[in-house]
């Protein structure tokens, strides 16, 4: 956490030039009125300063939650995802009006217009407009203009590491490759058959959708219900199946993964430089999901009286794992 930092806005040059104003005036015409006038504005503003240190001291942030969005059509920008913000702090006074912002994020913020001590404040930040990536949140400023709105004051909490991801667009595009499936063995056994086999332990991450919630409501451990004689073969999406451009190539891929969860199939992805090997649940969704949102973008070639340029790189990173 940074010390506080004085944020000067309009509202501090309009204090500031009415103050010299009056003090040029009690100069000119010796007026102890004047002058007696000058100086209270200056201590105004000097009270104020102490006072919104005091209603910053003590105040602890941290990100409670953020979610992973599913990004707009190829080539759009219309993502959003919320992180939810918590505050709280070690005064025996109450803060006032609290905006929260992410200062890697421009002007996304929210408020917390007044925290009781003791208590926890929440705000819930929207970021929109991102294109598909992975990106880090590395710091957040919690800033107030209280008591009498001459300036800003702003503290700076630094964050565990800790990202979010926008995924590619699920698109509809061309029907899954036969050639995808693979056998899921010789006993046939798997989730989607017709004859009911047995119950196995339900492990973590994996769909709910088979789970025996019968037993589970008699208070028997979450057990996940087996069936055979059925064609459940594991499923690999492989990246040189798809066609197109790599923005609709990594839809579809997306596409395919949410209907396979869906179904409670079994699948893989097989990308040019990487691999998850089969599974389910949602945290093996997250996984493949978050391999295709750290895939590398397509930097358009500009040429012009400068000649080949690219742009700047973004803000996202990408590659990684979660």
């Amino acid at each position: 956490m940074r010390r506080v930092r004085v944020i000067v806005t309009t509202r501090t040059f309009q204090l500031l030039a009415i103050t010299l104003a009056i003090l040029y005036a009690a100069a000119t015409t010796n007026n102890g009125a004047t002058y007696l006038l000058a100086f209270a504005l200056i201590a105004l503003g000097c009270v104020g300063m102490v006072q919104g240190v005091r209603n910053l001291s003590g105040l602890h942030a941290r990100v409670a939650d953020l979610s992973h969005s599913y990004g707009g059509a190829p080539g759009e920008n219309d993502a959003h995802c919320y992180i939810r913000v918590a505050l709280h702090h070690e005064n025996k006074a109450p803060s006032y009006g609290l905006e929260v912002r992410l200062p890697a994020y421009g002007k996304v913020s929210g408020m917390v217009p007044v925290l009781e001590p003791e208590a926890m404040g929440e705000v819930n930040l929207r970021l929109s407009g991102l294109p598909r990536g992975i990106y880090p949140l590395r710091e957040l400023e919690v800033t107030s203009i209280y008591p009498f709105g001459f300036g800003r004051l702003g503290r700076r909490f630094a964050l565990p590491p800790c990202e979010f991801a926008i995924y590619p667009s699920p698109v509809e595009g061309d029907p899954l490759p036969a050639g995808n499936i693979v056998s899921s063995g010789s006993d046939g056994t798997g989730l989607l058959g017709d004859d009911f086999i047995g119950v196995r332990a339900h492990q973590e991450g994996e769909s709910h959708r088979h789970v025996d919630w019968k037993a589970v409501s008699r208070g028997h451990p979450m057990m996940v219900k087996q069936f055979g004689g059925g064609d459940n073969g594991v499923v690999m999406l492989e990246w040189s199946r798809t066609h197109g451009t790599r923005e609709h190539r990594l839809s579809v891929l997306a596409h395919w993964l949410r209907e396979l969860e869906r179904l409670g199939h079994r699948y893989g992805l097989t990308l040019p430089d990487a691999e998850v090997h089969p599974g389910n649940g949602s945290a093996h969704l997250h996984r493949t999901l978050w391999l295709l949102a750290g895939f590398p973008r397509e930097e358009p070639e500009h040429r012009g009286l400068l000649g080949r340029w690219r742009p700047s790189p973004h803000l996202f990173r990408t590659g990684g794992k979660p």
